[in-house]
């Protein structure tokens, strides 16, 4: 399938990295348009995908559009490729506009389905919700699953849930990116390189992640397997706790939500 990008943002980026690295599709299938011409050939030239004049030729050329322009705009994107694209179909990753948006707001004649992908796609460890409601036909549905199953991992929620699971999955990068750094300014603090200390900070994101993710671990039981009696880490969860680590984390993902 040929597909085709109406924005290349931050995250289409990733997006895109993540599908050429997992080497789900080729560069000569996929088409991009973004109004930020400098930034759209710089990326053409890196990647070797194809650049758009417009978002109509995007609607025309593709068979999948992903629409990955902020939310604002997305209504006068679709009323200006609506009817050229009543016969494809449309993967929305502009946050908290669902397929009822689309069909009942925008009177969208294209197949719809929303996602909220994330950042970590790019290095094939992302995470995607899919809403649960769609219109995509059997071999759009797998096509999409699979794209985003070779750049992480997938599930499927009711509509009223994807903002909820979208404020931990698509923002909470930014926090864990946070957490590392504070990992490791507390490792330079005491004397180890900047360098070194970014390496062990991301390496022990990742194995933690993955040690979780492989044995079904809970974290609070991960935790404890980690603390001896009377030990160093015991002592370090202890000063998180009366740091406020827990509920700091809770009130960010908080105000992800409720904004």
């Amino acid at each position: 399938m040929k597909l085709g990008f109406i924005g290349m943002g931050n995250m289409p980026y990733a997006i895109l990295k993540g599908i050429l690295k997992a080497e789900f599709i080729s560069p000569e299938d996929i088409l991009a348009f973004d109004l930020n011409t400098e930034k759209l050939c710089a990326t053409a030239k890196e990647t070797g995908i194809g650049m758009a004049a417009s978002s109509v030729e995007i609607a025309e050329k593709s068979d999948i559009i992903v629409m990955a322009v902020k939310p604002a705009v997305v209504p006068s994107v679709v009323a200006e490729i609506n009817e050229v694209a009543a016969e494809k179909a449309i993967l929305s990753i502009a946050y908290n506009i669902g397929f009822a948006d689309y069909k009942e707001k925008f009177g969208c004649k294209a197949r719809v389905q929303f996602i909220v992908p994330n950042i970590p796609c790019m290095a094939l460890a992302g995470m995607t919700l899919f809403e649960d409601k769609t219109d995509f036909t059997a071999e759009e549905l797998a096509f999409v699953h699979a794209m985003f199953e070779a750049v992480g991992k997938i599930t499927t929620l009711p509509m009223k849930l994807m903002p909820v699971a979208g404020g931990l999955t698509s923002c909470g990068p930014a926090f864990a990116a946070m957490i590392a750094e504070s990992f490791a300014d507390a490792v330079v603090y005491y004397g180890l390189p900047y360098d070194t200390a970014y390496e062990l900070a991301a390496q022990l994101l990742t194995g933690t992640g993955s040690l979780l993710s492989e044995t079904g671990l809970i974290p609070a039981k991960l935790k404890n397997n980690v603390c001896s009696p009377g030990g160093y880490t015991i002592r370090g969860v202890k000063s998180l706790e009366e740091d406020g680590l827990r509920a700091a984390i809770i009130h960010a993902v908080e105000k992800t939500i409720t904004g």
